[in-house]
């Protein structure tokens, strides 16, 4: 994407030995750097849970997006969005605000 915007895949596969079933996350960002000191970013976050009666049974999913906006402050950025869920199972229904602080090292 050059060098004013990046995106990240990330998948993971967590195997449980309590009561609780396995999950496969998916997550993504989107980025772009609109101008020298701003960015903003989409992100989606996916998990489902394995349907395991011999654990608890309980099968699971929900899958997210969020949208922020950033701005560069010296050597840190201010990043600022919403999120919500957009669908599920078995899952909390979830919107709200975020704010970030990310410092450069």
């Amino acid at each position: 994407m050059g060098s004013n915007g990046f995106l990240d895949l990330q998948l993971a596969r967590t195997w449980r030995a309590d009561e609780y079933p396995a999950e496969t996350r998916l997550d993504a960002t989107l980025g772009w750097r609109i101008r020298e000191n701003y960015i903003v970013m989409a992100q989606s976050f996916y998990t489902v849970a394995d349907a395991d009666i011999t654990r608890n049974g309980r099968e699971y999913r929900q899958h997210k997006v969020q949208f922020s906006a950033g701005r560069n402050f010296g050597r840190g950025r201010l990043t600022v969005g919403a999120f919500t869920t957009l669908s599920g199972r078995n899952a909390i229904d979830e919107t709200g605000l975020v704010a970030s602080w990310w410092r450069s090292f």
